[in-house]
Order: C-alpha cells, then sequence, then structure tokens
C-alpha cells in the first residue's frame, strides 16, 4: 500500500479490523519516517524572565549592500526577556561583537548596578569565538543556543528584527531618505518601539518596565522632514538666523535632535528647531532625480542648437538634417547629404524643435562642487568644435570649415614656424618645473620611449 498512514488504512474496509500485532509493526515502521517525517511544532514558551538582565537575546544582522556614511554594513541587536528593551549597534565586521559586548557588560553594572546572567543566540560563528567564550566565563555569563537551522528557538530577537526592519522601512518610504541613511533609519525605529506600547508586555512599555515610569512622547518628530536650525553665530546683520535640515534622529548624549544639513551635507546635533511635519525635501529631490535620469540619457543634434547663446544669433549655425532649409540647396561639394548652413534670423528657422523642459540636477550631484549648469555656449562654435557629439557625417562637415590642422608627426610639426616655437615653450616650461633630472641609465635597461603630440586648443 506504499506505506500509506494507518488513520487513512482505516477507513478501507478490509483494513478495518486489523491484528494488534500489525497495527503496531505498521505504527513503527522505519520506512515511514524517512518518507514523510517533518518538523515538530514549536510549542510557544510560558517561561519569562522576572527581572531585567536575567536572560538577554542577541542576534547579528546584515550585510547590507549599502554602507552608512562611517562605513557599517552590520547591527547588532540585544533585546532583554523580561523588559523587551531593544539595543541597537552599528558595527563594520561581525568581529566587532567582542568589544560592543564588553562594553555592554560594563554598562549594564555601572547604570543599572545588575549583572547579565544568561545570553541567547544563534550558532554564528562571532559568538563562539575564543575571545567570546573567554568574555562570558569572565562575567560569568551562561551562554545559550539555539540547535542548528532552527532560529525559532531565538524567536524573540528573530521577530524584534523584523519588527525593527518593518518600521524602519516605513520611515525610509515616507520620507524619501537615501539609502546610505538606512542605519539612521534603524536608530529611529528602535527609539521608538522602545517607548510605545507592547501587546506582549500588557499594554506597558519597554521603558515603563526599564526604568519604572512612562516615557515622555512630546519631543517626538517625523523623521525625514524639513526643519530649521537656528544659527547661534551670525556672520553679520544679513545673514540667514537659521539652516535647512532634515530631522534624521534623536541624540543619545545630548537634548537634542540629530539633524543633516542640507547644504554643508553634515551632521550636527541641536535643540533650538522649528519643524514642517509634512515637507520631506529627499522625497522631491529622490523623485527629480529619477525623473532626470530618464530624461537626460537621450541625446539629440537638436539639443545642440538650444545651447547657442543671444550673442551668437547672427552668426550661421549646423541646422539638422531633413530641416527646411535643405529643400533649397541644389548642390553640394560631397557625395552624401550634409546639413546646410542657415541663419538663425531666418524664417525657417522658427521650425527647428527646441527642448521645452527644464533641467534638474540629479541629487547625488549635491554630494560634490560643480559648476552651475547653464545653456550657454561658452566658445563660437567657428572657434571651438567638440567632434564627440557629431557623427561621422557631421565631423567631415564641420572639418572643411577650419583651416588649421594638427599635425601628424614631428617632422610635420618642425616644418611650421608656429609649432616649432609652441614646442620650444613646453620644453622650456619642463625645464624651469624641473620636471626630469638626467641621470644614467641602468645596465641591461631601456629607456622608455615618448613622442610630441600635437593638439589646437
Amino acid at each position: 500500500m506504499c506505506h500509506v498512514p494507518m488513520k487513512v488504512l482505516r477507513k478501507i474496509p478490509m483494513f478495518q479490523n486489523l491484528n494488534k500485532n500489525v497495527v503496531f509493526a505498521l505504527n513503527n515502521c522505519e520506512v515511514c519516517p524517512l518518507a514523510r517525517q517533518t518538523r515538530l511544532p514549536f510549542p510557544h514558551s510560558m517561561s519569562r524572565s522576572t527581572s531585567s538582565f536575567q536572560l538577554l537575546h542577541i542576534d547579528v544582522w546584515g550585510p547590507y549592500k549599502w554602507e552608512t556614511f562611517d562605513g557599517m554594513r552590520y547591527f547588532l541587536t540585544i533585546v532583554d526577556d523580561h523588559t523587551r528593551w531593544t539595543w541597537f549597534f552599528l558595527m563594520r565586521l561581525k568581529s566587532d561583537v567582542l568589544m560592543l559586548l564588553k562594553n555592554f557588560f560594563n554598562e549594564v553594572e555601572t547604570q543599572f548596578g545588575k549583572k547579565v546572567q544568561r545570553l541567547r543566540s544563534d550558532n554564528g560563528g562571532e559568538f563562539y569565538s575564543h575571545a567570546c567564550t573567554e568574555l562570558f566565563q569572565h562575567y560569568g555569563i551562561v551562554h545559550e543556543s539555539s540547535c542548528p537551522y532552527t532560529p525559532q528557538q531565538n524567536g524573540v530577537v528573530e521577530r524584534r528584527h523584523r519588527h525593527i526592519l518593518e518600521t524602519a522601512r516605513a520611515v525610509k518610504f515616507q520620507s524619501g531618505l537615501p539609502s546610505r541613511f538606512w542605519g539612521l533609519c534603524i536608530e529611529a525605529a528602535v527609539y521608538i518601539l522602545n517607548r510605545i506600547p507592547s501587546t506582549v508586555l500588557n499594554g506597558r512599555s519597554p521603558f515603563q518596565l526599564l526604568y519604572n515610569k512612562l516615557p515622555s512622547l512630546l519631543h517626538l518628530r517625523v523623521i525625514g522632514c524639513l526643519c530649521f536650525a537656528t544659527t547661534l553665530i551670525q556672520k553679520d546683520k544679513f545673514s540667514p538666523r537659521a539652516v535647512r535640515a532634515v530631522l534624521v534622529g534623536y541624540s543619545s548624549h545630548q537634548k537634542g535632535y540629530k539633524l543633516y544639513d542640507l547644504e554643508n551635507k553634515s551632521f550636527f546635533v541641536s535643540r533650538d528647531v522649528v519643524f514642517m511635519e509634512t515637507i520631506f525635501p529627499f522625497q522631491n529631490d529622490l523623485q527629480n532625480d529619477k525623473e532626470d535620469v530618464s530624461t537626460t540619457n537621450h541625446f539629440s543634434y537638436d539639443d545642440l542648437v538650444t545651447f547657442i547663446p543671444i550673442s551668437l544669433r547672427d552668426e550661421p549655425v549646423i541646422a539638422p538634417l531633413g530641416s527646411p532649409s535643405m529643400e533649397g540647396s541644389q548642390e553640394n561639394d560631397v557625395s552624401d547629404p550634409i546639413p546646410a548652413i542657415v541663419n538663425v534670423n531666418e524664417n525657417n528657422a522658427a521650425n527647428i524643435r527646441r527642448s521645452a523642459r527644464g533641467s534638474r540636477p540629479p541629487i547625488w550631484h549635491k554630494d560634490f562642487v560643480l559648476q552651475t549648469g547653464s545653456k550657454k555656449c561658452l566658445h563660437s562654435i567657428a572657434n571651438h568644435v567638440d567632434y564627440t557629439g557629431l557623427s561621422s557625417k557631421y565631423q567631415s562637415f564641420v572639418a572643411n570649415f577650419s583651416t588649421e590642422t594638427e599635425p601628424a608627426s614631428y617632422s610635420e610639426a618642425a616644418s611650421d614656424a608656429r609649432w616649432q616655437h609652441a614646442m620650444k615653450c613646453e620644453v622650456q616650461a619642463l625645464e624651469d618645473n624641473n620636471t626630469w633630472k638626467i641621470v644614467s641609465l641602468p645596465q641591461g635597461k631601456k629607456a622608455i620611449g615618448c613622442r610630441w603630440v600635437y593638439k589646437i586648443k
């Protein structure tokens, strides 16, 4: 019967009155467990610690693909079994766990006058190193671990991780903070979760159980919103009295808000802050960034025409292939069709398509100092030509307007007095700057060759 379960066999009439020995043999079949055995259910744990720091649940999350501003990719989470208070530490490497735990044990003894009794973790190697084992023995801590591939036995911190990440994602999606701010989103989520009521704690908060008092929530604001921090040092009477910033968290060492300066791209703490909790600067910038990427990747020759300054509109410009001005041309100097030279003052120039889209620099440009974008050409096309944006036919066409050519060899340059003078000036500049020092060539070595490169600037 292909080892069908006993409860199924009993539904068949011919197997309803089986001998007890047969039933015993069927219930103790060695093949059935090999074929269909699954994991046993995980009953809900009924035991709870009666005071803080009797049992701590710890785990490491990461690595995340994005580093924070200070190079962090992991974080260590510690959850107290009794109060459900959560401690959170960013890390560069998993090996940082040792130093963080040592500092944490010392802080618990100093701040709460208690000692950690038990730690429960998974089988991560960072908790089973020789140094970690010695640390636990030094503080008299019993280290418990879950069975292999059984994170359910460390479910308190695993569930906490899920809750933290859910809250952090909500913060990031609402505020539009860039991915490198993920550590600040996690920090803000932990700060909030420690201060809100929990059903596990019968409507009380971790803060209330740990500190025996209700937490104050009056200072909480929307993470990622626009704010203005008062400038404490004024340069003059007409300098701004505040700076634009974004709220990214709450300081744990100062009575102030942790802010990100939108102009200087730096973090600072301030207590004198005015918030605009419905405006999210990064959300708008990220939207604009996506628009810029999608609209600036396409290049057309028509866009070149819009960059001609007003002062040059009396000069001839190159019209696109197939423009109305081509209809009146009768002969060309080259066999392939080439664009004609037209004057923008003619009526036909009105038919040239110009982009009406306003350009907006993407947000990642704000991390660098850039020149202000302008659509005005800095050089006349008669004096400055960049061939890289033109097709081969246009390059041939534009090259016909240039009366100067670049020498292809030294002998060709030496025959022109202007290039001779340019080479002398270049060599003199190198000698004045002590660019080289003449030494004897080592035996068996060959000198590196060099050659002149001639470019019209």
